[in-house]
């Protein structure tokens, strides 16, 4: 158990308390803390705690803003909830570590550690702090411990002597004060000491050159995709060789939506991350809330740099309380790794409003594709798609209890066992918009048993190994985005604008990014939409398409994505809000930059052997594909 002295301030940066802050073991219920204060108005201070916790008051101006509660505060003179009282004791003086041992039969502390003897609390105080010990005791045992404290020679002070005996530094909020550290990401009362605060040093931002004439990388299962497809068909992807199809796009597409698809999605990137401090540092540099996820379950979210660019959209899985594993996209691993680390050494700017902040701490990132740091633990992803994917996992289940737990996993939880002898992790995650859908993490060198035996499993269900080409249909068709596309981009598109609002979550004191993020979502003019065309056959659209939309026709926006799925063209567009309207027309205009242009464009003009580019009409659809959706002209 360790301590830190601290101070409680209000939004003023006024000091409401002194206090020490004790780390006691995590029970069931999650992290504990002591807390000790000494303020003019305990009581004042007990219920500011408490109303920042449920959310009743304000921090600042910030309305958005709101403590990473609710939080049980108990006075432990008085708990509320059934245990025992305690009463604290302070012991100092030179002498006072010859009065521990023979009391509590243990050994002296080191500075700032805590240990427990006899349902007792021992403190030795942090250096820094006036030396001494905090003893934390049963209020039912006070009186037995008081005695045995003065039996070993301990002299009883009275109040009137604690000014002088416990004499510490008068609180100066100021930095430089070992009790105010401004880099960290937030505390109560920071924005006022930065006011007043000397200059901070200049921190370099954050800047990425993607290695250049690199050669084409092959997954581990580069192998079974020349067996499978045909050659032309193995195209460069993010750096990698990967198969756009096998048996064909839209017989691809079909086949997850009927039956079951077999992804290779060991391209993308895969990290871990352990430590004590690996939740509250993900939790600083990811976008959503990751204290609310338990060891088995995962959630979506974003990397922000400083400016709140969005350097890419992960998942995040919480494998044990100090162990995660995060999926990031193939074509961002590399500045999604260099972000990470210069995070993590203090080597960049995370927070243009206070360039001091700094969130490393004890956390260890590791790449888990690579064999050679990861050993017996790497592991690669693959991802099984459609309706009947949960038969086929079951089929290869060989314990009942990881077959109850596949059948039982709910979307966004993940389970460990054995698929056909092999260990695997296996997630209810997945890209296509199916409602069953599983990725497999597996060891690299386990990959190509596991595909086969997927393949030879699934053969009765109808399962087919499918390619980029109807990954990327059936993404589009869900509404889900693509980086590049539906975020950042070309038109440098962020989360909430995508329509992933949920996903940031703007009440966190802190993320990186947030400042950037806030000023976004209260200017925000634009938004992605899914539609449909209206009708069959026709030009095929792409990203690109100017989209007019409203009584005038005025241009409204830009395709960001369009592709067919064999009953129906689909895709989404970024266009001004006030078109975003389900049910509403748009007209796409299928011409992009780098088209052959017309010969004429004022109508008026047109002449013999003219033409000109026809707009395609197209309904807004709801912005996610829903349950049993069917084509408009169904």
């Amino acid at each position: 158990m360790e301590s830190t002295p601290s101070l409680l301030l209000d939004p003023q940066g006024a000091v409401q308390a002194r206090v020490l802050v004790l780390r006691l073991p995590s029970d069931d219920l999650g992290d504990r803390y002591l807390v000790k204060m000494r303020s003019s108005s305990p009581d004042r201070a007990l219920e500011w705690l408490r109303d920042l916790s449920d959310g009743y008051v304000l921090q600042d101006e910030d309305i958005f803003l709101k403590s990473e509660g609710p939080a049980v505060i108990e006075d432990m003179s008085q708990p509320s909830d059934g245990r025992t009282p305690m009463t604290c004791m302070g012991l100092r003086g030179p002498r006072a570590d010859d009065v521990i041992k023979p009391v509590f039969g243990v050994d002296v502390p080191a500075w700032g550690k805590a240990i427990e003897s006899e349902g007792c609390i021992i403190l030795n105080r942090p250096q820094g702090t006036v030396p001494g010990f905090e003893l934390y005791i049963p209020t039912d045992q006070s009186t037995r411990i008081w005695s045995k404290l003065v039996e070993a020679g301990a002299q009883p002070a009275g109040y009137e002597s604690t000014s002088e005996v416990f004499a510490e530094k008068e609180p100066s909020p100021q930095d430089g004060d070992e009790r105010v550290d401004l880099s960290k990401a937030f505390f109560i009362g920071e924005k006022k000491l930065l006011e007043t605060a000397p200059a901070a040093k200049e921190v370099a931002e954050f800047k990425f050159e993607p290695p250049k004439d690199q050669e084409l990388k092959r997954t581990c299962l580069f192998g079974e995709h020349e067996r499978l497809c045909k050659p032309k068909h193995l195209v460069p992807f993010a750096g990698w060789q990967m198969p756009v199809m096998y048996s064909g796009i839209l017989d691809e597409h079909a086949t997850v939506r009927n039956n079951a698809g077999l992804f290779d999605v060991s391209h993308m990137g895969l990290l871990e991350f352990t430590g004590p401090y690996a939740e509250r540092f993900l939790d600083l540099v990811t976008t959503n809330y990751v204290p609310l996820l338990a060891p088995g379950q995962a959630h979506y979210s974003y990397l922000l740099a400083h400016d709140g660019r969005c350097i890419d959209d992960i998942i995040v899985y919480r494998m044990e309380r100090d162990r995660f594993m995060v999926v990031v996209n193939a074509s961002n691993a590399d500045e999604d790794i260099a972000w990470l680390e210069s995070v993590m050494g203090g080597k960049v700017l995370v927070d243009p409003s206070n360039p001091r902040v700094l969130l490393g701490g004890n956390v260890t990132m590791r790449n888990l594709k690579d064999q050679d740091i990861c050993g017996e633990n790497a592991r690669v992803d693959l991802a099984i798609q459609g309706p009947k994917t949960r038969a086929i996992m079951t089929k290869l289940a060989q314990d009942r209890s990881f077959i109850l737990a596949i059948e039982r996993l709910r979307k966004f939880e993940l389970a460990s066992g054995k698929l056909d002898g092999l260990d695997v992790t296996i997630a209810r995650t997945g890209y296509t918009g199916e409602d069953q859908g599983f990725e497999i993490f597996v060891h690299p060198e386990k990959a190509v048993q596991i595909w086969n035996d997927l393949l030879e499993a699934g053969q009765p269900y109808g399962l087919k190994p499918c390619g980029l080409g109807a990954r990327d249909s059936l993404r589009t068709e869900a509404g889900f985005p693509l980086h590049g596309h539906e975020l950042a981009g070309p038109h440098s598109i962020t989360p909430i604008e995508s329509g992933y609002g949920k996903y940031v979550k703007l009440h966190k004191p802190f993320f990186a990014g947030r400042n950037a993020m806030l000023q976004g979502h209260k200017n925000r003019d634009r938004t992605v939409i899914r539609f449909e065309v209206n009708g069959k056959g026709g030009k095929v659209l792409r990203a690109g398409n100017p989209v007019l939309a409203g009584r005038k026709n005025e241009y409204a926006g830009v395709v960001t994505s369009a592709a067919s799925t064999g009953t129906r063209q689909v895709g989404m567009a970024l266009v001004e809000r006030k078109f975003a309207k389900p049910g509403a027309l748009i007209h796409v205009l299928p011409l992009s930059k780098g088209d052959k242009t017309p010969p004429a464009l004022n109508p008026l003009d047109l002449q013999k052997g003219d033409w000109m580019t026809i707009p395609r009409t197209a309904t807004i659809l709801s912005r996610f594909m829903t349950p049993g959706e069917v084509p408009l002209d169904s």
